[in-house]
């Protein structure tokens, strides 16, 4: 049956394909031969993919030609006044729309190993004007000679770090390109060659489509959504497929063809992570079609539990199958899945699992492995879709990851617990549970310490970092809580450790300082903004400070001596300061702490904005702290004000704060970091940890 295409009424702001509605000005179209893709990575879906002859217009006709279909999706999906859009000024084959959109490629050198020498390749010619952008990784003692199409947009090369040229084909013999440098990063870079990557942690409201994280946009359409179960584990979602017993209903992943996945060829590797729920052979993903003869792999399970890759298996045999080996190498069928990384190098197909190599076998040479066809996971087209299958998550690369970067991947072995927010509300619910504490009610876990003036902590809508509100801190000169010290903060006991193993947690809060916060340099008293508290009447082993224009975090630690508290503040030997980045007034400051409490052996990891800028290991607690009494605070507390010192202070203190979260952390770091950070403002460095780390944490 033929699908129609239909414009919308003018000013709709929508186009039709069938009975579905999608938003003009935000896809656009890609051609292979006389295949045509519609597909959005703004909005996450394909609209259309097939051949030009599948389609009709709005009044039923048929298109003569890809060239006149493409005419008509011009109209159609780029602007309500249904004009064809001229896109650029540079001229292309076939219009994009008002947005230029490029198929992302590394295709000189990688982070590890940056090219040294000229780059003397001239691609401009090979590719269609505005086609694509790559990336040449470069680090020498020179600036290297580039072809002559290449002109320089931005940027200078710095001699012995490392390079990043991103080049833009805008036209056929001119080629624009820009520097950017990365000084002192040696990271793996497991991104590089990455075409596709599903891991299925997406929104719920997202789920008629699977979405791909490489970049490249090679987003998934499910066929028989209604089969597809979307399951909660500990470092995301997998999916559960296959579950009808009518084998034409059961769900599965159509991958339209891109010339990102048309550049795995002679050398690749595929991450998946696989399971089931009964034991049974067959294939869940293949490149090609069944029976059609042409190149391409598969992946496919044996009756015994086993994985297997074919390349070229309809032309090769045996000859081009490999599988897995032993218990490491077989799923399991209790719902989980094994993380397998497959690699082909055009003689070999190798096996890793856990991060190392399960099984070497050696195959007949199968160049091209790739055919311009769709992609299926699930099944391969033109089969029955495998039975009951559970995938946590899927990768593939256009070449062969080392040894190095496949031990470098997380393998999961953290697979029993849930992650734990232990505690979020937005501040209008920690309000109404200060209220509540204050009325005696046992079920709450946020107290109220302030001089206990009606604006001293409320609800505002003068600022939010998320959502409308936040939480208004506001501390007067002379109004003292309990008419002891100057403090205006929430505290949480309940929930709380008091076993010092257990004491390992996330925290993440924002805070805003605003425009006219006073910042005077003789302004030497530190205000405390936030406090983790594991003893009784002990300054806390780790809190954040204000100080002048800038932040430190103090972490306190040996023999604690009542009769000494308060010099302690002067002694070395019993403080750490760690100083870092200065207030920005008039701007939200986002925190993220990772912490262990120990009197020996602590970390303290603190993030301000993205970038990790606390690395403490080492004793995060004093050493005789028997009778734990484990609580946090977040606000504001001043405790030299009104000591009889001359220094200049201000006479009132007004902060903003919200998002506030802790959790546990039985996840490993990127999964933490992202349950702390839900809006995605990830960190650029520091929250990679060794394996080995992860294993001693969860003895």
């Amino acid at each position: 049956m033929a699908i129609q295409v239909t414009p919308g009424e003018l000013g709709s702001g929508v186009f039709w394909v069938g009975d579905e509605s999608y938003p003009t000005g935000q896809f656009f179209i890609y051609r292979i031969q006389e295949i045509v893709l519609v597909s959005s990575n703004e909005v996450g879906h394909v609209a259309l993919y097939g051949h030009f002859s599948e389609f009709i217009d709005e009044q039923r006709n048929p298109f003569s030609s890809v060239e006149a279909f493409i005419a008509y999706l011009n109209k159609a999906i780029f602007s309500d006044s249904q004009e064809v859009s001229k896109g650029y000024e540079y001229g292309y084959e076939y219009s994009e729309g008002s947005v230029l959109q490029y198929d992302k490629r590394r295709r000189y050198g990688s982070h590890t190993m940056p090219l040294s020498g000229d780059i003397s390749e001239d691609l401009s010619l090979e590719y269609f004007p505005g086609e694509g952008e790559g990336f040449i990784f470069h680090k020498s003692s020179s600036m290297p000679s580039l072809p002559e199409s290449f002109e320089k947009e931005s940027g200078d090369y710095k001699p012995n770090q490392l390079n990043i040229i991103k080049y833009q084909f805008l036209n056929k013999g001119f080629v624009l390109y820009s520097i950017m440098t990365v000084p002192d990063y040696e990271p793996l870079d497991v991104y590089d060659g990455m075409v596709i990557h599903y891991d299925f942690n997406q929104d719920i409201g997202y789920r008629d489509y699977i979405k791909d994280k490489s970049g490249n946009g090679n987003h998934g359409r499910i066929v028989n959504p209604d089969d597809v179960e979307w399951v909660s584990e500990l470092s995301g979602f997998k999916v559960m497929v296959g579950n009808n017993e009518e084998a034409d209903l059961r769900g599965y992943f159509v991958i339209p063809f891109s010339k990102s996945l048309g550049l795995v060829k002679e050398k690749f590797t595929v991450l998946v992570e696989y399971g089931k729920q009964v034991r049974s052979a067959g294939s869940f993903f293949g490149t090609y079609s069944l029976g059609s003869g042409n190149n391409g792999f598969r992946l496919a399970t044996v009756s015994d539990g086993r994985l297997e890759m074919g390349v070229n298996p309809e032309s090769q045999g045996s000859d081009g199958r490999g599988r897995s080996t032993g218990d490491s190498g077989t799923y399991p069928t209790d719902g989980g899945t094994l993380q397998c990384v497959i690699t082909y190098d055009g003689d070999r197909i190798r096996f890793f699992t856990d991060g190392k190599l399960n099984k070497s076998n050696d195959v007949t040479n199968g160049l091209n492995v790739h055919n311009d066809e769709i992609w299926t996971l699930g099944k391969l087209n033109g089969a029955t879709a495998s039975y009951k299958s559970v995938i946590g998550r899927f990768a593939v690369w256009n070449r062969v990851l080392s040894d190095e970067e496949i031990a470098a991947i997380d393998v999961g072995t953290i697979n029993n617990e849930l992650v734990e927010v232990v505690k979020y509300c937005p501040f209008q619910d920690i309000i109404i549970n200060s209220d509540l504490d204050a009325e005696g009610a046992t079920d709450s876990w946020v107290q109220r310490q302030c001089y206990n003036d009606p604006n001293d902590i409320l609800v505002s809508s003068d600022v939010a970092r998320s959502g409308t509100t936040s939480g208004r801190f506001y501390l007067r000169k002379g109004l003292r809580y309990q008419l002891k010290k100057h403090r205006t903060e929430v505290l949480s006991l309940s929930g709380m450790e008091t076993e010092m193993s257990r004491m390992k947690k996330w925290m993440s809060y924002s805070i805003y300082f605003p425009s006219d916060y006073y910042i005077d340099p003789s302004h030497t008293i530190a205000e405390v903004i936030q406090q983790l508290h594991v003893g009784y009447s002990q300054s806390p082993p780790i809190s954040i400070r204000t100080q002048e224009d800038g932040f430190y975090m103090q972490i306190c630690y040996g023999d604690f001596n009542s009769k000494i508290e308060e010099e302690a503040e002067l002694k070395a030997t019993m403080r750490k300061y760690y100083r870092f980045k200065k207030i920005t007034p008039g701007e939200w400051h986002d925190f993220i702490l990772y912490y262990e409490l120990h009197p020996t052996d602590g970390i303290a990891k603190l993030w301000l904005n993205r970038e990790l800028v606390v690395d403490h290991q080492g004793p995060t607690m004093y050493s005789n702290d028997l009778e734990y009494h484990y609580s946090w605070k977040v606000g504001l507390y001043c405790s030299q004000w009104l000591a009889g010192t001359l220094e200049t202070i201000p006479d009132e203190r007004l902060l903003y704060y919200d998002e506030v979260r802790i959790a546990n952390n039985v996840a490993p770091a990127y999964v933490m970091f992202s349950k702390m950070d839900p809006e995605g403002r990830r960190a650029i460095s520091g929250v990679e940890y060794p394996a080995s780390y992860w294993e001693k944490l969860i003895e």
